[in-house]
């Protein structure tokens, strides 16, 4: 979650990669519990405009989280308190289709 709100380092912005995320979002806290990763994240995620742009963020929050096993699930918090806006409540693990490739990793296959 570290490197994620650190937003792209100077190799990944040269090859185009980006970020939906705000800058300054900092993560106040991060518990798993059953399966579930409760976020807590400062006010600047929910910055910005669009719908695009915040399901993006979410996207890359839920991603980076459900690569480990133990997170089957991410519950968003925003300074403590549970998120209402654009149904940041809970979102399941989110599953691409067909085998993807990660920079330098094999081939990730999903069911």
């Amino acid at each position: 979650m570290e490197a994620l709100l650190a937003g792209p380092n100077a190799l990944e912005t040269d090859i185009g990669w980006g970020t939906s995320i705000p800058a300054d979002t900092e993560l106040l806290d991060i518990n798993i519990r059953d399966g579930i990763a409760i976020v807590d994240l400062s006010a600047e995620f929910e910055q910005g405009s669009g719908t695009l742009a915040e399901v993006m963020r979410v996207a890359q929050v839920v991603f980076t989280l459900t690569q480990f096993d133990s997170v089957s699930a991410v519950s968003f918090r925003i300074e403590g308190e549970d998120s209402p806006s654009a149904g940041l409540t809970r979102h399941r693990r989110l599953e691409p289709r067909g085998p993807w490739r990660f920079p330098g990793g094999p081939p990730v296959r999903t069911a």
